[in-house]
């Protein structure tokens, strides 16, 4: 028998574990203290999902887990937990700053790939357009302010010839716009939402539309994002907390204004300037 799930889908580093973080702590204030829900952990642990009291009735007539995934949209998605997708909440961030968190996150990845040569070769050569890999003693302790814009203008580059590919992350969710394209594509055909990283950032009420799929007050909701993001500031100023495991990387808006050339964003934004415009990212400053 097939259990109900209402997906929290994004590309990496797109705001998902915000999201599923803030829904996760709605239950836990409510009584509900609910177990994982990110599907890779469960299906490496073999474990079943919890199942999230809150799922309005009209999404689901039949108990439903409410689980964060980056793989694209497929109708048998994750299949070792046999689940029915009633909906989806999509959240979605504008690829520069993608590519940048991205890059970012790789000094965490990198701690697995350590003698992986072609993970390296992939991300400071290709990607990055360094003459030599970068060894991972080295590259933990580099941030994006000490990466040459020529270098960050590669990875634009890479990104623009590929029509959307971000080399580590690949094999966990694929191409950028691909990704964008299996969830929108069923977006009518789905009790579904669009959330934009940019607007969670600007306006935490942007929270409230997960009401369309979740019994819960605005109060409930808003509390939820203060204690989420009050652990994130925690862990910014003491590492050594016990969240500290927790890995939120939220920057301002259009951080990537900061990093690529304009000359670079203006040809990316030319060259994508279409399919932007269908998920509204058309109007990139730049």
């Amino acid at each position: 028998m097939k259990n109900n799930v209402v997906w929290i889908p994004s590309y990496p580093k797109s705001g998902n574990t915000w999201v599923h973080s803030v829904i996760r702590a709605i239950a836990r204030q409510k009584g509900f203290p609910i177990g994982e829900m990110d599907v890779y952990k469960l299906i490496k642990s073999k474990s079943l999902p919890d199942i999230y009291p809150l799922v309005k009735s009209e999404i689901s007539n039949s108990p439903c887990s409410v689980l964060k995934t980056h793989a694209q949209y497929s109708i048998d998605l994750h299949p070792k937990l046999a689940l029915v997708t009633k909906g989806f909440c999509y959240i979605l961030r504008n690829p520069l700053d993608v590519i940048l968190s991205g890059i970012n996150f790789t000094r965490i990845q990198y701690a697995n790939r350590k003698n992986d040569h072609e993970y390296q070769n992939k991300l400071f050569l290709d990607f990055l357009g360094f003459d030599d890999p970068i060894d991972y003693e080295t590259w933990k302790s580099i941030s994006l302010d000490d990466i040459d814009t020529h270098n960050l203008d590669h990875a634009l580059d890479y990104f623009m010839r590929t029509e959307g590919d971000i080399p580590f992350f690949m094999g966990l969710a694929g191409n950028w716009f691909a990704h964008v394209d299996s969830w929108m594509g069923v977006s009518n055909s789905l009790v579904s939402m669009l959330l934009k990283y940019e607007n969670l950032i600007d306006d935490h009420n942007e929270f409230l539309k997960i009401k369309l799929f979740f019994d819960v007050s605005d109060d409930d909701i808003l509390k939820a994002v203060e204690s989420i993001n009050n652990i994130n500031i925690q862990v910014r100023e003491d590492p050594s907390k016990p969240n500290a495991n927790i890995f939120y990387n939220k920057m301002a808006s259009h951080y990537y204004l900061e990093y690529f050339s304009s000359q670079k964003i203006k040809a990316f934004l030319d060259k994508f300037n279409t399919r932007l415009e269908v998920v509204g990212y058309n109007n990139l400053p730049y």
